[in-house]
Protein backbone atom coordinates (compact mmCIF):
# COMPACT_ATOMS: atom_id res chain seq x y z
CA UNK A 1 0.00 0.00 0.00
CA UNK A 2 1.18 3.51 -0.76
CA UNK A 3 -0.87 5.31 1.90
CA UNK A 4 -3.64 4.81 4.46
CA UNK A 5 -6.35 6.91 6.05
CA UNK A 6 -7.35 5.60 9.48
CA UNK A 7 -10.89 6.49 10.47
CA UNK A 8 -11.42 3.74 13.04
CA UNK A 9 -8.31 3.60 15.22
CA UNK A 10 -7.19 0.61 17.25
CA UNK A 11 -6.59 -2.46 15.14
CA UNK A 12 -7.19 -0.54 11.90
CA UNK A 13 -4.25 1.74 12.65
CA UNK A 14 -2.07 -1.25 13.57
CA UNK A 15 -2.85 -2.87 10.21
CA UNK A 16 -2.03 0.39 8.44
CA UNK A 17 1.39 0.39 10.12
CA UNK A 18 2.03 -3.09 8.74
CA UNK A 19 0.85 -2.23 5.22
CA UNK A 20 2.44 1.18 4.58
CA UNK A 21 6.22 1.40 4.68
CA UNK A 22 6.44 5.20 5.02
CA UNK A 23 4.56 6.14 8.21
CA UNK A 24 4.37 9.76 7.05
CA UNK A 25 1.89 8.47 4.45
CA UNK A 26 -0.50 7.23 7.17
CA UNK A 27 -3.07 9.70 8.44
CA UNK A 28 -5.27 9.04 11.46
CA UNK A 29 -8.45 10.90 12.32
CA UNK A 30 -8.92 8.99 15.57
CA UNK A 31 -5.73 8.10 17.42
CA UNK A 32 -4.68 11.62 18.45
CA UNK A 33 -2.68 10.42 21.46
CA UNK A 34 -0.71 7.81 19.50
CA UNK A 35 0.01 9.70 16.26
CA UNK A 36 3.22 11.43 17.34
CA UNK A 37 4.79 8.38 18.95
CA UNK A 38 3.99 6.24 15.91
CA UNK A 39 5.23 8.81 13.40
CA UNK A 40 1.90 9.08 11.59
CA UNK A 41 0.10 12.25 10.60
CA UNK A 42 -2.99 13.54 12.34
CA UNK A 43 -6.11 15.14 10.94
CA UNK A 44 -7.89 17.25 13.49
CA UNK A 45 -10.91 19.45 12.88
CA UNK A 46 -10.85 23.14 13.63
CA UNK A 47 -13.50 24.12 16.18
CA UNK A 48 -14.89 27.64 16.31
CA UNK A 49 -18.14 29.47 17.01
CA UNK A 50 -18.14 30.75 13.42
CA UNK A 51 -17.88 27.24 12.01
CA UNK A 52 -20.62 25.94 14.31
CA UNK A 53 -22.86 28.83 13.24
CA UNK A 54 -22.23 28.05 9.57
CA UNK A 55 -23.20 24.41 10.12
CA UNK A 56 -26.30 25.44 12.07
CA UNK A 57 -27.41 27.68 9.17
CA UNK A 58 -26.84 24.90 6.64
CA UNK A 59 -28.84 22.50 8.79
CA UNK A 60 -31.70 25.03 9.16
CA UNK A 61 -31.74 25.42 5.36
CA UNK A 62 -32.00 21.64 4.98
CA UNK A 63 -28.72 21.31 3.09
CA UNK A 64 -26.69 19.73 5.89
CA UNK A 65 -27.62 16.46 7.52
CA UNK A 66 -26.03 13.43 9.12
CA UNK A 67 -27.04 9.92 9.97
CA UNK A 68 -28.03 9.22 13.57
CA UNK A 69 -27.15 5.64 14.46
CA UNK A 70 -28.84 5.59 17.84
CA UNK A 71 -30.39 7.92 20.39
CA UNK A 72 -30.00 7.40 24.13
CA UNK A 73 -31.75 9.04 27.07
CA UNK A 74 -29.49 10.90 29.50
CA UNK A 75 -29.97 8.06 31.99
CA UNK A 76 -28.38 5.75 29.41
CA UNK A 77 -25.24 7.88 28.95
CA UNK A 78 -22.92 5.10 30.14
CA UNK A 79 -24.38 2.73 27.56
CA UNK A 80 -23.99 5.41 24.87
CA UNK A 81 -20.31 5.77 25.74
CA UNK A 82 -19.82 2.00 25.50
CA UNK A 83 -21.49 2.10 22.09
CA UNK A 84 -19.11 4.81 20.84
CA UNK A 85 -16.05 3.10 22.34
CA UNK A 86 -16.98 -0.09 20.48
CA UNK A 87 -16.84 1.83 17.19
CA UNK A 88 -19.50 -0.35 15.59
CA UNK A 89 -21.82 1.02 12.95
CA UNK A 90 -22.10 4.18 10.96
CA UNK A 91 -23.69 7.39 12.16
CA UNK A 92 -23.73 9.60 15.20
CA UNK A 93 -24.74 8.62 18.72
CA UNK A 94 -27.04 11.19 20.35
CA UNK A 95 -27.81 11.65 24.06
CA UNK A 96 -31.05 13.50 24.81
CA UNK A 97 -31.99 15.08 28.17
Amino acid sequence: MDAALDGAGGHALEVSLDLVADRRRIVTMVEHDKAGALGVRLVQGERSAERLGRYARLYAEGSFSWRVRRTYRLEEAAEAHRDVEGRHGAGKVVITP
